[in-house]
């Protein structure tokens, strides 16, 4: 029973989210992180210093926002959030993973977006 409900929460976990953006436009998407205990959220396979030329979206920034929930005490989970333009018409995938940057087992969490730019 346990191996289903696993199974059924990895389904869960996985289902892409769609978005519609207009080239030029900018957005973010914002996670719920705690780096403090070694996690954070990675965008799989981005490579942050190549160019993207043919990329229908590029990342522009990442940073995390601390005190989320207005919380002070070490440990408390932040928001990390990623900001991207839609820079060309396409679609793109954008899979996150939260993971530990050092360990090579499979993310705890993964979310994937499809974002279609016209």
């Amino acid at each position: 029973m346990f191996t289903i409900a696993l199974f059924i929460l990895s389904l869960v976990d996985c289902a892409p989210h769609r978005m519609r953006k207009a080239v030029g436009e900018e957005f973010t998407i914002d996670l719920v992180s705690n780096p403090s205990t070694g996690y954070s959220w990675y965008i799989k396979d981005y490579d942050k210093e190549a160019k993207h030329d043919n990329d229908a979206v590029v990342l522009v920034n990442e940073k995390f926002l601390s005190s989320y929930e207005a919380s002070t005490l070490d440990g408390s989970p932040s928001k990390q959030l990623f900001t991207f333009l839609a820079r060309a018409n396409g679609e793109q995938t954008l899979v996150l993973e939260y993971k530990r940057a050092w360990e090579t087992v499979e993310p705890l969490k993964t979310e994937s977006y499809i974002i279609v730019v016209q």
